[in-house]
């Protein structure tokens, strides 16, 4: 899916807990709502601002928030696709923590203890020295990690499930990476079947 944002669309915007926000898109889907459990805050490069750590849900929430980063960019959504294309390989959650040291524990076993070497800034992050595990983690394999996908499929992850939030592909870098130009190809945007809305009432809700 392609969507047609620039600066120029949001040049300071805010997202408030509970609302629904609108955003245009090209193609098949005209308009997109979705609902932000918490806030935070968009501006441009210039501006100065400490935004909140306690973004996304924690399966998908990037290490270096974890790590009680203030300010970060849009490598934190970058983690989260890869969470979310890991999750798709292997048909179960990548990190599925209980807690936010429980999560970064799992992130650690797979990845290994970061460091300056693989992560550089990492020691300045507010929470990186309060935050340390028994064991020296060398991590054990991504790819082990997730069983399925293809050669194409694990090096797209890797690239998206990395320490250092610089060396995560952008989403216009990971949509020109070898996996999406292999055999099955996807679909076009105008070739996506988008599902009817639907009203869902508060009883059924309830009983899911």
């Amino acid at each position: 899916m392609e969507a047609n944002w620039s600066q120029e669309h949001f040049p300071r915007f805010e997202w408030t807990p509970g609302r629904h926000y609108s955003f245009p898109f090209d193609h098949a889907v005209s308009e997109n709502s979705a609902e932000f459990g918490s806030e935070t805050h968009f501006y441009r490069e210039d501006a100065t601002l400490d935004y909140t750590g306690c973004i996304g849900t924690r399966w998908y929430r990037a290490p270096e928030l974890l790590y009680g980063a203030t300010t970060y960019g849009m490598g934190v959504d970058m983690w989260a696709v890869g969470c979310m294309f890991g999750e798709l390989l292997s048909g179960k959650p990548l990190f599925p923590g209980c807690s936010d040291i429980d999560q970064l524990s799992r992130i650690v076993h797979v990845l290994g203890n970061p460091n300056e070497k693989c992560w550089p800034g990492v020691s300045g992050l507010p929470d990186y020295g309060k935050i340390t595990f028994v064991d020296d983690r060398n991590g054990y394999s991504l790819k082990d990690h997730v069983k399925g996908g293809s050669e194409e499929a694990h090096d797209l992850l890797s690239k998206l499930i990395a320490y250092d939030p610089e060396s995560r592909l952008s989403a216009v870098d990971a949509l020109k990476h070898p996996y999406f130009q292999v055999h099955p190809l996807p679909l076009s945007p105008r070739e996506l079947r988008v599902p009817s809305p639907s009203k869902v009432d508060d009883d059924s809700m309830c009983s899911l």
